[in-house]
């Protein structure tokens, strides 16, 4: 066997075992639960085993952010920011809690929910008050909102994508009586399907991509806390309580951190290749 086919069947192997080694990242992946204390203007981050939390920072803007969304392709917290005469897409730090002002959704437009779908890379809000309950996209680049649909009498505060059915979760109340109901929103239309009362009111949602579940807090309505949310009935089972002044937006980041082996295996696999282009060139 000549020097030539030694080397292609070492470089060969040696991507295969890259590949390996990239596979198992998915052994290490992490997520970090957030919140948004809307009164105090601050990021939190919160405990998934007794709701402790960990103050993070200040987001520096006007109003109540109400609403957190993670793009999980492009590595980005959005926060909707809700005001009297302004409210606004903005970007976050969640290692600060600083926030950017990306811009306005509309005249008049206060959108409380956020959601950002991983399958269309859409971002998609929801506005209720006054009686007038809708549903609608957002451009992430100009913060522009666009109707989709009515909600159908339903105030959603909180929206949740399972990253895995692809099925978008909605907390909400009636309006009136002010009941919490536990729904699913068709993200073409806007409709609503009810899945059940909720046990508990709950101003925010959000997956956990590694552990497939769904979380809720309640702001103070009923026992202000994080909660584990069945999806299959609505029926909410409190974590812990906390003593945030009023937690509305809630949101997983996840990360997924490079082994130190693919690492350097990877740098020496291009420094054999290097060496082989220089020998041929030579």
């Amino acid at each position: 066997m000549d020097k030539n086919n030694i080397f292609r069947r070492f470089v060969l192997l040696a991507f295969l075992f890259s590949f390996l080694a990239f596979v198992n990242t998915a052994n290490a992946v992490t997520s970090t639960l957030y919140v948004a204390d809307a009164n105090n203007g601050t990021l939190h981050a919160l405990s998934t085993a007794d709701a402790s939390t960990t103050l993070v920072g200040g987001f520096g803007v006007s109003g109540f952010m109400a609403g957190l969304a993670y793009d999980s392709a492009n590595n980005i917290l959005y926060g909707s920011s809700t005001g009297f005469q302004t409210s606004n897409l903005h970007t976050i730090d969640w290692t600060t809690g600083a926030a950017t002002v990306i811009g306005p959704f509309g005249s008049n437009l206060f959108l409380h929910g956020l959601a950002y779908d991983p399958v269309s890379g859409n971002l998609f809000g929801t506005y209720g008050f006054g009686g007038t309950e809708n549903f609608y996209s957002i451009d992430a680049a100009t913060g522009a909102a666009t109707l989709i649909g009515s909600l159908g009498g339903y105030q959603v505060l909180g929206l949740a994508f399972d990253p895995i059915t692809n099925v978008l979760y909605a907390s909400a109340f009636t309006e009136p009586p002010g009941e919490a109901a536990f729904l699913t929103i068709d993200k073409m239309t806007g409709s609503t399907t009810l899945i059940n009362d909720l046990t508990q009111p709950l101003a925010g949602l959000s997956f956990d991509p590694v552990a497939g579940v769904l979380y809720g807090v309640d702001n103070g309505l009923g026992t202000a806390g994080l909660y584990e949310v069945d999806t299959n009935n609505g029926q909410a089972s409190l974590v812990g309580i906390f003593s945030l002044g009023n937690a509305l937006g809630l949101e997983f980041v996840t990360a997924i951190p490079l082994p130190p082996a693919f690492v350097l295996f990877g740098s020496g696999l291009l420094g054999l290749i290097r060496v082989a282009r220089r020998k041929k060139v030579a």
